[in-house]
């Protein structure tokens, strides 16, 4: 696994929609991508750095104006309205929920993540997939990657068949 600390500084980050990861020793398949397992060179759980719904300035010159509207009398539900509007921004800035992902560092350098709240289930996956990597077991994992929670499948070993049929020239 990668230290969390590398991955915050690459500019190489995209965030994907998919909703299942299909892991095997020779491919990882999420949506229309397919890498080579080989090419996958971490993995693990990506934090997003937090960021301000309301920008601190416009919070501090709500403050400012709010001060100076409710210091006079004809102007005073004006201020007073402008600083509670201040005091909802902040409220609003602090309470974001957590967002986690996780991350599927390439070897070209590009980060893969997958957002989700579910830090356990995290956690579960990259152990499962450390596991899966170090040992010489065939088959494969489908990750199932949801809003709130994100799990991983049994292993499975067999065939897979489409149904398709190769149709060849004649």
């Amino acid at each position: 696994m990668v230290p969390n600390n590398m991955l915050q500084n690459n500019q190489n980050v995209s965030f994907e929609k998919a909703k299942y990861i299909n892991i095997t020793k020779r491919t990882v398949k999420f949506g229309a991508d397919v890498y080579l397992f080989r090419n996958v060179t971490g993995f693990g759980l990506y934090t997003p750095k937090k960021f301000n719904i309301i920008p601190i300035p416009i919070i501090g010159a709500l403050f400012l104006f709010g001060l100076g509207l409710a210091s006079f009398e004809p102007t005073m539900g004006w201020g007073i309205l402008l600083l509670l509007l201040g005091i909802g921004a902040i409220v609003l800035n602090v309470s974001q929920p957590d967002r986690y992902g996780f991350e599927l560092v390439l070897n070209s350098g590009d980060h893969k993540v997958f957002e989700t709240h579910d830090l356990n289930g995290i956690r579960t996956v990259a152990d499962t997939l450390y596991k899966f990597m170090e040992s010489n077991e065939e088959g494969g994992y489908t990750i199932n990657i949801q809003d709130k929670s994100i799990t991983i499948g049994e292993n499975a070993t067999g065939t897979f068949n489409t149904g398709d049929k190769f149709q060849g020239r004649s």
